[in-house]
């Protein structure tokens, strides 16, 4: 997904790690992201489990070995999605860049491109009714969902919230995921993964309520 190049520090890339790089850009992914090893993976996963919002774990950026400053022009949810864009950009905007004697200027010309992509995008949803940020967050969210427990698109998501689960002697912070068919539950602390999926109709609801009045503590 193209993105409005957003200028950032080359010393904040410090949480991904370079896939692919060319002269004028270079394909990231989080660190962490499907690693299962490695300390700086397990701190980096830990640490965007518990948080609200995530960044997509792949990413584009528009860089120059001159300048301290990158861009990012896009980003994705798989390394499919991220590799398409790659694609793109070294068929058909890399053989224009490469024309210009000075890079800055074939970054001025590469950020221009990117940012008319977008509002091209963004032009053809004008009738539509824009999606608040909530709503932008939400979508991810599900989809983030659907990945995780391997759920078809079919099962729609209802709400989520930040949990912890109690198993074995500490609590495992995570997320647990309502949707309509099911309960399910996920943590990512230093390297140890808990999944959990339960359909609704498995589970049973055991009440209890105190007071003067109820005999027996009653429990229903």
């Amino acid at each position: 997904m193209w993105v409005k190049p957003q200028e950032m520090l080359v010393s904040n890339s410090l949480l991904w790690v370079t896939e692919t790089s060319s002269r004028f850009f270079c394909l990231q992914k989080r660190r962490g992201h499907g690693e299962k090893r490695g300390f700086g993976a397990m701190v980096v996963g830990t640490w965007d489990n518990i948080r609200d919002s995530k960044p997509r774990p792949f990413r584009i950026l528009l860089h120059n070995a001159e300048s301290d400053f990158s861009y990012v022009v896009a980003s994705a949810a798989s390394l499919e999605e991220a590799r398409e864009d790659w694609a793109w950009l070294q068929e058909t905007l890399v053989p224009t860049l490469e024309t210009f004697d000075d890079d800055l200027q074939a970054m001025d010309f590469a950020q221009a491109k990117i940012h008319s992509l977008v509002t091209m995008e963004e032009s053809r949803h004008e009738g539509e009714e824009p999606l608040d940020p909530e709503r932008l967050k939400f979508r991810e969210v599900e989809a983030r969902f659907h990945r995780l427990f391997n759920l078809p698109d079919q099962e729609k998501l209802v709400n989520y919230y930040a949990c912890a689960l109690w198993k074995g002697p500490l609590p495992r912070h995570g997320w647990v995921y309502l949707s309509v068919n099911h309960l399910c539950f996920y943590s990512y602390i230093m390297g140890v993964e808990l999944c959990v999926v339960i359909r609704w109709c498995c589970l049973a609801v055991s009440l209890t309520l105190s007071g003067p009045y109820t005999p027996n503590g009653g429990r229903t």
